[in-house]
């Protein structure tokens, strides 16, 4: 083959390359405003039709109004189990630790870190943008998370990415075994680590994730849905989701914004820092009130915390 050939050759696959890669751009901030001009930024291009709004719930749209079940309370506990430290948890492992995480978002009721946020989010369906909620959080903590988000008055029904009503039941966001059904490839499960999946939910605009890559997850479920947005702003506390999304999205011809929100930034600092023992003194409280409602040799298992869970109203 000759020389010019093989440039010929170079030229035309690195054309191809750049087809599928559009410009991402990631931000910092601590006010929420910012989302809403970005968003005006891509409509101007795209349309608001054309761009998908995905935001996180913990230490995003909302916070807990106490350290017990924080975001940063969780991170601190799954650390600790990780590493084999089980001084102070709550559980000796992962599933255990998301059950106590349930009972603990059916009690506690959450705020707004930025009171702001609703009015600016309304003002944007208002104007035919697309908006999703992709939370980590598990499909048995849904009743729970609505609750909190209509109580602070986020309401993405209305605006939610089609089917607006969702899915009947949870399903299984992939299948190793036939991954191309999904729209990944197998290098991206290589490359991501995915592993065998856990079920997960659509409904009303809210996306149940179960603590899986985000990045893979909205992938997923626009395959699901048969969406394509040319224009994405992606909203999350913790700079691991936004790399995700990143490598999820950066040869899908999607213009991608991420934006790292740090409101409650001081919050999870203050308690990375503390002693902790006001929330190891919470714990042991309610644990003891917990095993006096409720048989010791059930206390723990995971389903039955589960139906608790369900039945249980904010403590205001």
């Amino acid at each position: 083959m000759s020389t010019k050939i093989v440039k010929l050759f170079l030229v035309v696959f690195f054309l191809q390359i750049a087809a599928f890669v559009v410009a991402s751009e990631r931000i910092e901030t601590r006010d929420f405003s910012v989302v809403y001009q970005k968003a005006h930024e891509l409509a101007q291009k795209y349309g608001s039709q054309g761009v998908l709004i995905v935001y996180d719930i913990d230490n995003t749209l909302l916070a807990m109004n106490q350290d017990l079940g924080s975001d940063q309370w969780f991170t601190w506990q799954e650390t600790k189990i990780k590493n084999g430290d089980f001084t102070d948890v709550v559980a000796k492992d992962f599933p255990g630790l998301l059950s106590v995480q349930g009972i603990l978002y059916a009690l506690s009721s959450m705020h707004l870190p930025q009171t702001e946020t609703p009015a600016l989010i309304a003002q944007l369906q208002s104007e035919n943008f697309t908006n999703l909620v992709l939370t980590s959080r598990g499909s048995d903590y849904r009743n729970a998370t609505v609750r909190e988000l209509e109580r602070n008055s986020i309401h993405m029904a209305g605006a939610a990415l089609e089917p607006k009503k969702g899915f009947a039941s949870t399903y299984l966001p992939y299948d190793l075994n036939h991954i191309s059904d999904s729209g990944l490839t197998a290098e991206e499960v290589k490359a991501w680590g995915l592993g065998q999946p856990r079920p997960v939910s659509y409904e009303d605009g809210i996306f149940m994730g179960s603590g899986q890559h985000k990045g893979a997850m909205l992938r997923t479920l626009l395959y699901k849905t048969g969406s394509h947005f040319p224009a994405i702003i992606f909203i999350d506390d913790q700079v691991k989701h936004l790399d995700r999304m990143e490598a999820a999205f950066v040869t899908r011809g999607v213009e991608l914004i991420t934006v790292r929100y740090g409101k409650e930034d001081d919050a999870v600092l203050r308690f990375q820092n503390s002693d902790k023992e006001d929330v190891i003194e919470q714990w042991n409280d309610l644990d003891l009130l917990l095993k006096e409602l409720f048989p010791a040799e059930r206390a723990y298992e995971r389903d039955f915390l589960v139906d608790i869970t369900k039945g249980v109203k904010s403590l205001e």
